[in-house]
């Protein structure tokens, strides 16, 4: 098993470096003999050594990958319970001020005067926050345009230098 992976791993690079041969030289690649194996004591060393360190940095990759998503997954799920408990907090404003607050007592209708109250103050807080972050986001970007000309200077006096 770990033979075959090994030889599977180097006929791999070996075929990818025909390939590259073959494209620089404009040549076509022909069947190649197979080889026989005979292996000595300090051969399969070497292989069971190469074949450890291949498997050790493969498992590192995918550990920093699996941290990588792991980070992902855990900002994605905190949005959305974000998300989540703020519709849930609207719901209950709304069931509040309009459901149960705006109701006449006498009909058990809606009254549509605190309904369209509720919906302008709703409108009114996304307004506030829309011009609220346009307001950031030119503030972002002037700090953007400084902070990329004062790296320029920098640089451009690294190079002087």
């Amino acid at each position: 098993m770990l033979l075959s992976s090994y030889l599977y791993r180097k006929q791999k690079d070996e075929r990818r470096d025909d390939d590259l041969g073959a494209e620089s030289k404009g040549k076509k690649g022909g069947r190649k003999k197979e080889k026989r194996l005979d292996l000595k004591p300090d051969d399969l060393f070497m292989i069971v050594k190469d074949e450890l360190k291949y498997l050790q940095d493969a498992i590192e990759i995918g550990k920093t990958e699996a941290g990588k998503m792991l980070d992902q997954l855990q900002a994605v799920i905190k949005g959305t319970k974000e998300i989540i408990s703020g519709i849930k907090r609207e719901a209950f404003d709304f069931k509040r001020d309009v459901v149960v607050g705006a109701e006449n007592e006498q009909t058990g209708k809606v009254i549509a005067e605190k309904l369209i109250k509720y919906r302008n103050k709703k409108l009114e807080e996304k307004n506030a926050m829309i011009s609220k972050l346009r307001e950031k986001n030119v503030n972002l970007a002037k700090q953007y345009c400084k902070i990329k000309e004062e790296l320029d200077k920098k640089v451009r006096r690294e190079l002087i230098t």
